[in-house]
């Protein structure tokens, strides 16, 4: 059966290779492979734990402890941590060796909660571990540091799917992660991330703009850039390509609730249509209604959420998407439609036709409420810090952006004002909060 634990221990890496490191402490491949032999003390096969850890080094010790040996694992993001009332925190004292067969641990992971109060869905290891690749043993320059394998950077929260996919990636990937605490300042996480090496990095497309405002981002050698959880627009697609141009730059597609899904590496917003017919590994896609539907591989639980899937097990991932000139394109989310007038607006697209304005790093769209029509498009931008209009005249940057809507965008979809900001507000999955204006 397979578990973490099995799986890192079949990796051997050398006891003191440091596989986690927060600045202010670390995680040794050996302490890992110790705690995954371990029995849990006061825990049976059973059991359903909940896990509310302070520290990233306290969830891999938790979850190479418990994994296998456990019914389930109830993961509790930072934002809902304070609900937990008999959750573990870090490992207990570890007694003696485990002596039964492991079984298959349940993982419940919460939703961003983006659409509505956050639920839990049901993952196996198996599939959330589907896309890790396991590399041959790395042989580290120095065993103490594994300088010789991939260094991954955290920027999300790791109790969170995305989190614990680059936890994974890191662990079974024998790779060191560089985890700065999660309440530095941001431009201090991208100091961090570049003074511990990282070469591989994920975030969502708004953190990603974040990255970019951030004067340590000249300092990261990245070689694999990954995006996901929004849709990664093009001009964004470009910037990274230009920022980092030694790096792999991939969009991941993924949900909670469909679990793993598939990566684009074409550096083109969308993915080609003939996924359509035939889906890389063992998913399968569709369009219904303007929607994607995915069919997840059959690794995927589907326990607690069976409403979900069709006769044929595909799910609605709730996208709206478009063919257009052979590839999917993705229009947004089926709960973020603004109706004006009666004509309804895709805050995305409205951002996507902002953010081809060489000015703009980074926008939101909102609604505005409006007496006659309902509501109207109110839009909040983040100017370019490298343009050259940079330092124009606030009224005339906003008059300029306005004369670009006009010639993009239909007359409903047209911001009926627009508000330059600093930056944006961002949920704590890290992507766009749209709080009404």
């Amino acid at each position: 059966m397979a578990s973490l634990g099995l799986r890192f221990r079949a990796r051997a890496l050398p006891p003191g290779q440091v596989v986690i490191d927060t600045g202010d402490a670390r995680v040794t491949a050996g302490e890992l492979a110790d705690l995954a032999a371990s029995a849990a003390p006061g825990c049976g096969l059973q059991d359903i734990v909940t896990l509310a850890p302070a520290q990233i080094g306290d969830l891999a010790r938790l979850v190479a402890l418990l994994d296998g040996k456990v019914a389930a694992l109830r993961f509790l993001p930072a934002d809902l941590a304070s609900q937990a009332t008999d959750a573990l925190t870090a490992p207990p004292a570890v007694v003696h060796p485990h002596q039964g067969a492991a079984v298959a641990t349940r993982w419940d992971l919460a939703t961003s909660g983006s659409t509505g109060a956050p639920k839990f869905f049901a993952h196996a290891f198996a599939s959330l571990a589907r896309g890790v690749p396991t590399p041959p043993d790395p042989a580290p320059s120095d065993p103490a540091q594994g300088q010789g394998a991939p260094v991954w950077g955290m920027l999300y929260d790791p109790c969170r799917f995305a989190g614990l996919q680059v936890l994974l990636h890191a662990l079974l990937g024998g790779s060191r992660l560089v985890a700065p605490a999660a309440d530095l300042p941001f431009a201090q996480r991208i100091a961090a991330l570049a003074a511990g090496g990282v070469i591989h990095l994920s975030a969502t497309p708004s953190l990603w703009r974040r990255v970019l405002m951030a004067p340590a981002s000249r300092d990261l050698a990245l070689q694999q850039v990954t995006l996901g959880g929004e849709t990664a627009d093009q001009p964004l697609l470009d910037r990274l390509a230009r920022q980092f141009p030694a790096a792999r730059i991939s969009h991941h597609y993924a949900s909670t609730e469909a679990g793993t899904g598939f990566s684009v590496h074409d550096g083109i917003a969308g993915f080609t249509q003939q996924w359509l017919d035939r889906a890389p590994h063992a998913l399968a896609l569709r369009i219904r209604d303007d929607m994607l539907w995915i069919r997840p591989d059959p690794q995927t639980l589907r326990a607690g959420r069976e409403a979900l899937f069709d006769a044929d097990g595909f799910l609605c991932t709730q996208d709206r998407v478009e063919l257009a000139q052979g590839r999917v394109r993705f229009l947004g989310r089926a709960g973020n439609v603004i109706n004006v007038g009666g004509a309804k607006v895709h805050p995305e697209r409205v951002e996507a036709v902002l953010k081809q304005h060489p000015a703009v790093l980074d926008c939101q769209v909102v609604p505005r409420p409006s007496a006659m029509l309902g509501a109207l498009i109110a839009a909040r931008v983040v100017l370019d810090p490298g343009d050259a209009a940079q330092g124009a005249p606030p009224a005339d940057t906003i008059a300029a952006l306005k004369r670009w809507c006009r010639e993009h965008l239909p007359r409903e979809a047209r911001p009926a004002t627009i508000e330059i900001a600093p930056e944006l507000a961002l949920t704590r999955a890290g992507k766009a909060a749209r709080v009404p204006a």
